[in-house]
């Protein structure tokens, strides 16, 4: 059982760190597309 709890918590760890490598790469055209919307509306 323990070693369960193991695996999940090391699953749970590395969708973590995934999440944090993913986010810039994500939030990055958003920002983008973000400040482009800004520029025309504020234009």
């Amino acid at each position: 059982l323990q070693v369960v709890v193991d695996l999940w918590q090391l699953s749970q760890f590395a969708e973590v760190v995934m999440w944090l490598a993913l986010l810039p790469v994500a939030v990055e055209p958003l920002w983008q597309l973000a400040q482009l919307l800004l520029t025309d509306t504020l234009t």
